[in-house]
This record gives C-alpha cells, structure tokens and sequence, in this order.
C-alpha cells in the first residue's frame, strides 16, 4: 500500500456549518476523517503501478478532495489553530501530488508516477506533526 494513502481522506464527518469545535471534539472529527479516507483508499487496493493510477487515479482525487472539503468545513479552536493550517497546507501538497501522480499514469510515464509518490511520501510525512498536535490519531502512525 502506499503512504500516500495515510493522507487520503474523504468523510461522513465535519459537513454542515462552520461551528467552533474543542481541541477534543476537533482531533475527533478530523481522527474519523482520515480513518475513513484511509479505508477507502485501501478499498481501491492501489499499487505503485501505472496500470493501477491509470484505473483508480480519478478516484484517488476524489477521496482527497472529499477530504479536503470536510476538513475545511471543521474550525480549529484557537490553541490549535496554528496545528491544523499546518496540516491543511502539508495535505494540500499531498494531494497536488497525487494529482501529479494521476497525469504521470495517464500519460504512462512510470518514472515521473514513481518520482510523484516519492513526493507525497514525503509531503504525507510532514503532515504527521502538527495532526499530533492537534491530537488526531488516525492521521499519522502509531
């Protein structure tokens, strides 16, 4: 499997309005965010392949877009406000990288999908601290 896919989020959570949430019930939500994004990602059972991106790339976008939607919906309280656009700018990395990854295959350029998953692994990574930060265990390893 690949890391990526520990960014790769869409939700049933964190829709409706913009309500102010607590530190506890914000990790909450953005915790069922990326457990739910991780399991649908899983479910596409994508490899580093060409012919996998090519096939599940397009579905790929869209869980993250999910996600992203759903997490923008949720607002930070103030203590942990700096946490949480750290970790929407590093996840907004991560999906340009999986779109990047999505063009490489359709264009069936191996080596640039494989240099693009590269950088969403690494980009992924450095979503992990401030998703501790913000308290959300389902948003990094361990």
């Amino acid at each position: 499997m690949i890391v990526v896919a520990v960014a790769l989020v869409g939700a049933s959570c964190g829709g409706g309005g913009k309500k102010q949430l607590d530190k506890e019930h914000y990790a909450s939500a953005l915790t069922k965010l990326c457990l739910l994004g991780s399991d649908q990602v899983r479910e596409l059972h994508v490899d580093n392949t060409v012919a996998a991106w090519k096939h599940a790339g397009d579905e790929l976008v869209k869980i993250e877009e999910n996600f992203q939607k759903k997490f923008d919906a949720l607002t930070p309280p103030d203590e942990i406000a700096d946490a949480a656009r750290e970790y929407r700018d590093a996840n907004a990395k991560v999906l340009e990288d999986t779109r990047d990854a999505v063009s490489a295959a359709k264009d069936g350029d191996a080596a640039k999908l494989l240099a693009a998953l590269q950088k969403s692994n690494t980009d992924n990574q450095d979503t992990w601290p401030p998703a501790q930060e913000i308290g959300a265990t389902g948003c990094f390893p361990g």
